[in-house]
């Protein structure tokens, strides 16, 4: 069985059209995604644990991604889950200011299809591995 026919994938992103559009090319992928349009309303979902792998966008309101990571990384249970930015914040800065908060991988939008999913792939392959 590969790593997407068992995966679930939470994505977090304000932006419905994002939401949608990373849906179905994740679903394509053959992963299993569960959509939340903010930050609150993932850490308060009863999916919480059931997650594999998380993707949120940094500039949200409330509580952007990086609050959301570092809350993340406190929580028993999900202190290592593997978790992506993928953002329009995309100089280099933007990119360490998201590992430094505890995101594993940063990835710039708009992102080609193939590439998500290759990243989603080694992550979670990487985290399996450990």
């Amino acid at each position: 069985m590969t790593t997407a026919a068992r995966a679930t994938i939470a994505v977090i992103d304000d932006d419905c059209r994002v939401r949608e559009s990373l849906d179905d090319l994740l679903d394509c992928a053959g992963f299993r995604v569960r959509l939340f349009a903010s930050s609150g309303e993932f850490l308060h979902s009863s999916a919480l644990c059931e997650v594999d792998c998380v993707i949120s966008d940094i500039a949200m309101p409330e509580m952007d991604g990086l609050q959301l990571i570092r809350t993340l990384r406190q929580k028993k249970g999900l202190e290592g889950i593997p978790a992506i930015a993928l953002t329009g914040y995309a100089s280099e800065k933007d990119a360490e200011t998201a590992i430094a908060a505890g995101f594993n991988t940063h990835l710039a939008k708009p992102i080609e299809p193939a590439r998500l999913s290759a990243a989603v792939e080694r992550l979670l392959n990487s985290c399996q591995s450990r």
